[in-house]
């Protein structure tokens, strides 16, 4: 076992920022390829209480796919596609810039977390009204799909430029914690993994996946439990463009404290191998770039 080698965060000093937004770029891409049905469940258990259309996974998928066809589970896919390259390049551009510009005298965990935290809200920001716009086509339970640019037109027509940025702030904040806990997760559980010594385990944790896709993993879940009544709010303050504290209030009043989790399953399903994958897909293509550098 080496423990020389790098830490994630110190592998990036020799990082390019044209190589950290392609890399990105293309894992944001194959996320959200690989995770878009999840989605739309989780989207529709977050607004909706319909007792028998969405009453569960199973239900929800069941009604999807009666109701609406297998392609509906791919509602809202181009909005989302876009956003995953925008978020994912953008935020590893902002990673790697303020990890070679900021120079703090923290331990790696907590300049993760910092670092992670600034680099999401950037990356928030700039790919926010993809998300306003993927979260209102796939709330669409009708067999139709709404049109995109139509629904562009009716956000602007009720609210102007400002209509694209509803629930932006709560978003912020979410996104904000939500990366810099993954971010510090993932680099705390492989920092500390380089510690271990003992061949079973390393052995183990190699055959089933290796440290970098449990590290992933593990990060995705921490993360997203934590963090996920501000993701629940902030999807229904996008379709209902209402403020967070009298979402929070209808929300609890209709279903309980209980209702803040509302789709939590699913989401972890989503979460954790989309963290998994992105941050993988992130390093192998890194690695792939550092060999044949453009």
């Amino acid at each position: 076992m080496n423990n020389n080698k790098k830490s994630f965060i110190e592998s990036h000093n020799e990082i390019s920022k044209s190589m950290s937004v392609t890399a990105g770029a293309l894992s944001g891409l194959i996320v959200r390829f690989c995770i878009a049905p999840i989605d739309i469940i989780k989207i529709r258990l977050q607004l909706f209480n319909d007792p028998i259309k969405y009453n569960s996974i199973t239900s929800t998928i069941r009604s999807i796919y009666l109701n609406e066809g297998i392609n509906a589970f791919w509602k809202g896919n181009t909005p989302a596609e876009l956003m995953y390259i925008v978020y994912g390049a953008s935020q590893f551009w902002a990673f790697t810039t303020l990890t070679n510009n900021i120079n703090l005298n923290l331990n790696p965990t907590l300049k993760n977390l910092f670092i992670g935290g600034l680099s999401g809200c950037f990356a928030t920001t700039v790919s926010y009204p993809l998300d306003l716009l993927r979260t209102r086509l796939a709330s669409n339970d009708k067999h139709n799909f709404k049109s995109l640019l139509k629904e562009c037109k009716l956000i602007y027509s009720n609210n102007g430029i400002i209509g694209f940025f509803t629930g932006a702030s709560i978003s912020m904040f979410y996104v904000t914690i939500n990366t810099g806990l993954s971010f510090s997760s993932y680099s705390f559980i492989i920092n500390n993994y380089k510690l271990i010594n003992y061949s079973p385990i390393n052995e183990l944790i190699d055959n089933i996946g290796g440290i970098t896709s449990i590290a992933g993993i593990s990060a995705g879940i921490i993360s997203k439990t934590l963090v996920y009544p501000m993701d629940l709010i902030k999807r229904r303050i996008q379709i209902n463009n209402t403020n967070w504290l009298i979402t929070l209030q209808n929300v609890i009043k209709l279903n309980g404290f209980k209702g803040l989790y509302r789709g939590l399953l699913p989401a972890l399903l989503k979460s954790a191998p989309a963290t998994g994958i992105s941050l993988f897909c992130y390093e192998f293509f890194i690695n792939l770039f550092k060999k044949y550098p453009f």
